[in-house]
């Protein structure tokens, strides 16, 4: 079986819903959105908690949007490689189309 096959048969078994699993995600602004290691270390230590977890916050969602970013490249790039299979392999064309339709979920998570 080749790696198309493999990866669309994959890609089916662990196919979601962004309706079914994010339809009640709130986001809980008490919290920060990024672990420390990722945005706390470089912090001034004069800040206080609730200033520190704002700019927690604001560097959560400019790390969502860089995502954003790169989920359009890579949709745009995954659909134009599929151009490439639609009269040749089915396997190869439903295997980049599941991928793209996966990324466009990601691209709609980094969105909120």
């Amino acid at each position: 079986m080749d790696n198309f096959k493999l990866c669309r048969i994959a890609s089916e078994r662990a196919s979601w819903s962004f309706e079914i699993e994010l339809s009640d995600l709130r986001l809980d602004f008490k919290r920060r959105f990024l672990p420390e290691r990722i945005c706390g270390r470089c912090l001034p230590s004069w800040l206080d908690a609730d200033t520190k977890r704002l700019i927690n916050q604001i560097r959560g969602h400019s790390y969502a949007h860089l995502f954003l970013f790169v989920e359009q490249f890579i949709i745009q790039n995954t659909c134009h490689s599929a151009t490439e299979y639609i009269h040749v392999d089915h396997d190869a064309l439903s295997a980049l189309l599941r991928f793209s339709n996966e990324e466009t979920k990601h691209q709609r998570m980094f969105a909120l």
